[in-house]
């Protein structure tokens, strides 16, 4: 039987020390980026991190696909719920290769995940900046900008208003990268939802559905309380 690369590498992670942000007690692997902190400073995450890249060019040929395998299971644990060892995931696909905008969707979704959609916003943006234009990445773009109103209410009118601009643009190049995704239609239509337009959610709905989708049963019970269906 052949060796599992992915099982390898694994293996190095659980045997690497991790110290914790102390202010939080928050483990350093579930901070975006590691925190930004210098692990070669740190004798036994540099050997880690040194064996990390080394058995990920020997398993998958160059540390770009290394990566791209690390986010992959990353993004299983996250859509697992396991929101901590998405984030560990994450921030190895993110060692191996620190120019993929990828990681920066999964922290960005965790970041979500945990109600933080402006700390989100942020790592969404750096993702675009790298060049991402997955359908479904841009649509969770146009939904954490528009979440980014919800989270702080008191954000001034201009900078509401610059967010919600942005979602909009999200989900447009969403729809025109791939137009036929019920994904999409999902999400833009809870965004409409949180915005309070809810003529426009319901018509969201119909597109997803019409994609062979159907929504969130909890999602469409919230949004008829606040309108029912005008097409019933």
């Amino acid at each position: 039987m052949k060796s599992n690369p992915l099982r390898s590498l694994c293996l190095i992670g659980l045997l690497v020390f991790v110290p914790t942000v102390q202010a939080e007690r928050i483990p350093i692997d579930q901070v975006p980026m590691y925190g930004a902190m210098d692990r070669s400073k740190v004798p036994v995450l540099k050997k880690g991190d040194q064996d990390l890249i080394a058995n990920g060019i020997k398993g998958f040929g160059t540390r770009e696909k290394a990566a791209d395998a690390w986010f992959s299971v990353g993004w299983k644990y996250y859509q697992k719920d396991d929101l901590q060892n998405a984030m560990r995931r994450f921030n190895q696909a993110w060692l191996l290769n620190p120019n993929d905008p990828k990681p920066f969707w999964g922290f960005a979704m965790v970041k979500h995940d945990l109600g933080k959609a402006i700390e989100a916003e942020k790592l969404m943006a750096k993702a675009f900046d790298l060049g991402f234009r997955g359908a479904d990445f841009l649509a969770d773009y146009g939904r954490i900008s528009t979440l980014t109103t919800i989270e702080d209410p008191k954000l001034p009118s201009d900078t509401k208003a610059a967010y919600l601009k942005k979602s909009d643009e999200m989900y447009a190049l969403s729809e025109k990268t791939e137009a036929k995704n019920a994904y999409l239609y999902g999400s833009w239509a809870t965004a409409m939802f949180w915005r309070g337009d809810y003529l426009a959610a319901w018509e969201k709905v119909r597109k997803q559905r019409e994609l062979g989708d159907q929504p969130n049963p909890k999602f469409l019970s919230m949004l008829a309380a606040k309108s029912p269906d005008p097409k019933n």
